[in-house]
């Protein structure tokens, strides 16, 4: 879909061609006036090239150009694949090594409900259909200012079928159809209650605390590292303590002791915050494990 959106932009003389080079995560080609989006936190980007901030994952930015970026040889060749680009909301500048280019960033026109939460659009246009459930449609029917519509699916085929056999299936309503989808997470909790209490017993409870954990991963993923973006932003810690806590080994350690502070009823936002007001970083080797200790002190 951003490749097709891409296309027309390119026949409307919105984005450019000139120098246009390819996301190797996507495989699409993006070039001047393109949006874009990162991928992945690059702590270590900060301060790289004059950068005030580094790329932060899931965040929109639209490339301002190439940029050959040094290589310290001073005749301008160095990393011909590098991109200048612009956050969308804040309009800081970041340059980008063509290694980040090439297996980080992604087209931004279109994108999963998943990569879309806490993104703002002028206009949103989101499809969905059986399979869907509640909580994406909400995500998804959240993202415009001005108007957010829903592009309904009626007469889905399956991914097995052959091509030409979409006439077989019966037209829903647009309406049923979302009324399905607003159901579809309580019908699903009531047929994995049923399906549990059949299979009880042939189920390890090592399966069941795999699967919850990895839930359970997937839900909070991403949180421990914006609680601990904020702290730097109010200067709680440094920027240089900030990256050391991400390069730190023990950083995953950190996520899932925080996880379990939850599951136990603490406000982990409010637990890192006590760990962090703790003894001053600058001198930990490895501040994130100096972090783990201090709250299984405090939650113990």
């Amino acid at each position: 879909m951003s490749a097709q959106l891409r296309t027309e932009l390119l026949r409307l003389g919105r984005v450019s061609d000139e120098n246009a080079v390819r996301l190797g995560r996507d495989g699409n080609q993006a070039g001047t006036g393109d949006l874009v989006q990162a991928r992945h936190n690059a702590w270590d980007l900060r301060g790289w090239q004059g950068n005030t901030a580094p790329p932060i994952n899931r965040e929109t930015y639209r490339i301002l150009g190439p940029r050959a970026n040094d290589d310290g040889t001073g005749d301008g060749t160095g990393d011909a694949g590098g991109l200048e680009v612009e956050h969308t909301r804040t309009g800081t500048r970041v340059v980008l090594p063509q290694a980040y280019v090439r297996e980080h960033l992604v087209l931004a026109y279109a994108s999963t409900v998943h990569a879309a939460q806490g993104r703002t659009v002028d206009t949103a246009h989101a499809v969905t259909g059986p399979g869907a459930d509640a909580a994406g449609l909400y995500v998804a029917m959240t993202r415009g200012r001005e108007s957010n519509t829903a592009y309904v699916i009626t007469q889905p085929t399956g991914t097995e079928d052959p091509d030409g056999t979409a006439q077989d299936v019966p037209r829903r309503a647009p309406r049923a159809v979302l009324a399905g989808v607003l159901e579809r997470e309580r019908e699903d909790q009531s047929a994995l209650t049923a399906a549990e209490e059949q299979a009880e017993q042939a189920r390890s409870m090592g399966t069941l605390l795999e699967r919850l954990a990895s839930e359970a991963a997937q839900v909070t993923a991403g949180r421990t590292a914006a609680l601990l973006d904020r702290a730097a932003a109010a200067g709680v810690i440094s920027d240089e303590q900030r990256v050391a806590i991400a390069a730190d080994p023990a950083a995953g350690m950190l996520d899932r002791l925080l996880r379990q502070a939850e599951v136990a009823g603490h406000d982990p936002a409010t637990v890192l915050d006590r760990a962090l007001q703790g003894r001053s970083l600058q001198d930990a080797s490895a501040p994130a494990a100096v972090l783990h200790y201090r709250i299984r002190q405090t939650t113990r």
